[in-house]
């Protein structure tokens, strides 16, 4: 009777390879679908890939979903700290509003997604954070967020002594939402007849999208104390 060929153990690295094709199929599913939209069965065969798969790397869909925004978000956040921390005064440097400004916007728009799809899945995704249908939504942003969104407010309230805490929040918020808005769909911005009247916006020139929201976010940052 002829023996039976032993059973290879699974190397580490096709572990990785199942890894990466789980978060990949989820990363796209969760932004398409929503979180409560999609389901483990659903992504275990898009991805070709058994339940127990998904368990073993990731433990539960809430642990999945997290692992995945934190693969997208993780590199824009770094990026963020890292421009702002190199942010100087000096002759051959810009403004240092712009400097703090660009810092937050560039990588979103310029940097920190490796695909354009990346970038609006991110977005899709964070939108889903921010509307929290559920409640460790919440703690992701804070997690996520937090810590780069007050190293931004005390640097812009470095720079913007006169304005009061509530009013430069409410522009940083503003700058936040204008900013999701252009990811999740720049294409947005041709609103039929009107932007026909002057030169049309392309949606896929991100690099004109930056241009445009940093001038934007500059003006209004520089704008006089509006909050009574």
């Amino acid at each position: 009777m002829a023996k039976r060929a032993r059973k290879q153990p699974v190397t580490l690295k096709k572990q990785n390879k199942t890894k990466s094709a789980i978060l990949e199929v989820a990363e796209n599913m969760f932004a398409e679908l929503g979180y409560d939209g999609t389901s483990i069965r659903d992504i275990s065969r898009i991805a070709k890939v058994n339940n127990g798969a998904i368990f073993y790397h990731f433990g539960t869909k809430q642990k999945l979903f997290e692992a995945v925004f934190e693969d997208l978000a993780a590199p824009v956040v770094k990026e963020r700290i890292r421009i702002l921390s190199e942010g100087r005064e000096a002759p051959d440097k810009p403004p240092m509003l712009r400097q703090i400004l660009s810092a937050y916007l560039a990588p979103a728009l310029k940097g920190g997604f490796a695909t354009n799809e990346k970038r609006w899945r991110f977005s899709r995704i964070r939108v889903q954070l921010l509307q929290a249908s559920h409640l460790f939504m919440s703690d992701m942003l804070v997690k996520h967020f937090t810590v780069t969104g007050e190293n931004f407010l005390m640097a812009l309230a470095n720079e913007l002594p006169h304005l009061e805490s509530r009013d430069l929040e409410w522009r940083y918020h503003t700058m936040v939402g204008s900013l999701t808005f252009t990811m999740g769909g720049p294409g947005r911005l041709q609103l039929g007849s009107f932007s026909k009247k002057g030169k049309n916006y392309d949606p896929a020139n991100l690099s004109q999208a930056f241009d445009h929201l940093l001038a934007q976010m500059e003006v209004l940052f520089s704008a006089p104390a509006s909050m009574p």
